[in-house]
């Protein structure tokens, strides 16, 4: 990411003069976040990101599309629609905690992060939690039902996951 004149106006600020960064492009979404923010500068990184979260994938677990072979737009909607789009909140959480953003917010489809230098500055004490804001939020789902999502959320972790393994390879294997 080349930016020549912001890179400079920037620099002579504190850093992470840029305010916000909104990410959904409904394919590999953390993956491409993940890549500019190790990439940028620190002054070009943002104070607040939004980013799309694929519901269809509850707390504790992480979901993440990394790659997508070539596909028309057609193919990309079918996959979308059965659920195999971007990355989990959880999946979210934790990679970007680990470069210094705190979970703020999640609602319907898209989660709202803070660096948490100002986070900090805005008297904001921790993250919120994933678990109770994920429970909190209306969200947005069409490949799943919530009852599924419920039985995931309750289930032992061995029996859930089982269950989300056959949910994606059903849809993997519908989408082709």
């Amino acid at each position: 990411l080349r930016l020549p004149k912001m890179e400079a106006a920037c620099a002579q600020a504190a850093p992470r003069c840029v305010d916000v960064w909104k990410v959904d492009i409904d394919s590999i979404d953390c993956t491409v976040l993940e890549v500019l923010l190790r990439k940028s500068r620190p002054c070009m990184q943002p104070k607040v990101i939004i980013l799309e979260v694929n519901s269809h994938f509850p707390p504790p677990y992480k979901f993440n599309v990394i790659r997508l072979p070539q596909e028309s737009a057609e193919d990309a909607e079918a996959r979308i629609k059965e659920g195999i789009f971007g990355c989990s909140l959880s999946h979210q959480v934790s990679f970007l905690h680990s470069l210094g953003y705190w979970l703020l917010e999640f609602f319907h489809k898209d989660a709202v992060y803070v660096h948490k230098d100002f986070a900090e500055s805005l008297g904001l004490p921790a993250p919120v939690d994933e678990f109770e804001s994920y429970m909190r939020a209306q969200i947005m789902i069409w490949a799943a039902s919530p009852n599924k999502l419920r039985h995931w959320m309750a289930s032992p972790a061995y029996l859930a996951l089982a269950d989300i393994q056959d949910f994606i390879a059903d849809a993997e294997e519908r989408h082709g």
